[in-house]
């Protein structure tokens, strides 16, 4: 399906979905305010406790990767979503007054998160680099048990290169008034239907319970799971990433 026919696609309800691909693009403007803003005075900002963002805030191993640190945590989406922009898809979803109320991070078959320089300069790398110098014990961690840990875990389960050869969605966000109202569905859509167009399946792995619910009543199916213990001196001593697969038809 031709990427126009996807933008028509999503944009024929209250809610609208398009893809961000410029770094200097409004929509990317207004939501880094929101998530620059979510963190005041390192804790949540009451006025935007309802943020498409909460979600990630208050996710346990969001928290674990920056040890917990308020002011790395908006820093670490902000990286994520920009090197989304530069080397995979960013999307979110607008309302009619243009109110981000969600994103989706996907990853074409044949790229990856921060799998080239590109992505890493858009943040990742200073983010990494402060980490390793002020969390060295959650930098050791993140280097030696979370991203072994997660690299390609699905292929364990369907296969060596499965993953490589799939679309995956890196990252979901969406706001909790909003919940029911078709977001999460909207926001799979673009890489969904592009992964039908090429006959090949969508995979995500997730650890966030009330995503894992939206993922699995859409039609995904767990297929494994991968245990991952937490940092050193931190409350959540391990993680269950779920390793979910989708197949498409080919249009």
């Amino acid at each position: 399906m031709a990427s126009t026919t996807i933008q028509e696609a999503i944009t024929s309800s209250t809610y609208r979905i398009v893809q961000v691909k410029d770094l200097h693009d409004h929509k990317l403007v207004k939501a880094e305010h929101v998530w620059l803003e979510t963190y005041k005075n390192g804790r949540i900002n009451n006025s935007q406790k309802d943020s498409f963002l909460t979600i990630w805030l208050l996710d346990p191993l969001a928290n674990a990767m920056v040890g917990g640190r308020a002011d790395l945590l908006s820093l670490n989406y902000r990286a994520c979503a920009r090197a989304a922009v530069v080397g995979g898809q960013f999307w979110v979803a607008l309302t009619e007054s243009d109110e981000v109320v969600g994103t989706a991070i996907w990853y074409p078959p044949g790229t990856d998160f921060l799998s080239d320089e590109k992505q890493k300069k858009e943040g990742a790398s200073e983010l990494l680099a402060t980490i390793k110098a002020e969390e060295p014990k959650v930098h050791e961690w993140l280097m030696s048990s979370l991203v072994p840990a997660l690299d390609n875990s699905t292929d364990r389960f369907m296969g060596q290169g499965f993953r490589a050869k799939s679309w995956k969605i890196y990252s979901l966000t969406f706001r909790q008034t909003y919940k029911g109202k078709g977001i999460v569905k909207m926001l799979l859509k673009p890489g969904e239907d592009q992964a039908a167009a090429q006959g090949v399946s969508t995979c995500i792995e997730e650890e966030n319970k009330d995503l894992l619910e939206e993922f699995l009543r859409l039609g995904y199916k767990e297929v494994g799971q991968t245990v991952i213990l937490g940092p050193p001196d931190k409350i959540v001593t391990k993680f269950s990433y779920h390793n979910l697969v989708k197949h498409h038809n080919r249009e």
